[in-house]
């Protein structure tokens, strides 16, 4: 008798599970879930509006030629492109969301699970190229699961005094995190 193979759900490097809410497809379950909040914030009139995927240019396309760089913006680009060819392909940002605030200000956000050295050296392009833009990380971080865990488990008044103090410093230092987490954390309780 034979057994059939299962095959395996392809995961991506950080083995995020896609997951699909309203008919988009996120690239992580934290992605869609922070989807979900925006249009919580949204509905409550929070936010203006946000936008999905906005993408950025940090670097033209270009060409060298003869020790020349001729960028995308080139008005001979094309021409220059058919008669070398070798084009150096742009490099682009594309964030998660793109918040439009009620007072109309911009503010782009990346929700990860963990941050790569690829992301890190974009974000540093991008805020060089866009210093007008604001870009806040969203990442998924086990300190304060652990912290809280630690807390749960502390025996003496002390002890627990001090974790809660690790936990304030914590929050103080990543507000955005914690505004998500203590709504999704709000949004559990109540479907209990």
């Amino acid at each position: 008798m034979k057994i059939a193979k299962q095959k395996k759900k392809k995961s991506n490097k950080l083995h995020a599970i896609k997951k699909n809410v309203d008919g988009i497809t996120f690239h992580s379950t934290l992605e869609s879930e922070y989807y979900i909040y925006l249009k919580q914030q949204k509905r409550q009139g929070l936010i203006k509006d946000f936008s999905l995927q906005p993408k950025f240019i940090l670097q033209e396309k270009f060409i060298i030629k003869d020790k020349v760089i001729y960028k995308g913006s080139h008005t001979e680009f094309k021409k220059l492109q058919r008669k070398f060819g070798n084009t150096q392909a742009a490099i682009t940002y594309t964030a998660d969301f793109l918040i439009i605030n009620n007072d109309n200000s911009k503010v782009l956000i990346d929700v990860k699970g963990k941050t790569t050295d690829v992301f890190n050296i974009k974000k540093k392009l991008f805020h060089n190229k866009y210093p007008h833009l604001e870009l806040k990380v969203v990442c998924q971080d086990d300190r304060y699961y652990k912290m809280t865990k630690r807390l749960s488990k502390a025996k003496t008044i002390t002890t627990q005094e001090k974790i809660k103090k690790e936990i304030k410093e914590f929050l103080k230092a990543n507000p955005i995190w914690v505004d998500f987490y203590a709504e999704q954390k709000r949004q559990k309780t109540k479907t209990k």
